[in-house]
């Protein structure tokens, strides 16, 4: 099963070359905290490494249903 990187701008492409009926994404954004107050000397369990304690991702439904609409030509 295809995924890894898959998007709205890829998607058709990698049906139309693959043949493939499934297939793995996260659809995601990047959300953002809305804390006011931010002390960035205090860790809560993210590494350096690992991009800000003060934002993560989320499925975005819109791309969800972008992918879907994509698909349904395959």
């Amino acid at each position: 099963m295809p995924g890894s990187g898959i998007n709205v701008n890829n998607l058709a492409t990698i049906l139309m070359t693959t043949n493939v009926q499934e297939y793995h994404c996260s659809a995601s954004i990047v959300c953002h905290s809305k804390m006011t107050y931010r002390n960035e000397t205090i860790s809560m369990g993210k590494s350096e490494s690992n991009n800000s304690e003060f934002q993560w991702k989320i499925c975005d439904s819109n791309i969800v249903e972008q992918l879907i609409q994509i698909a349904s030509h395959f």
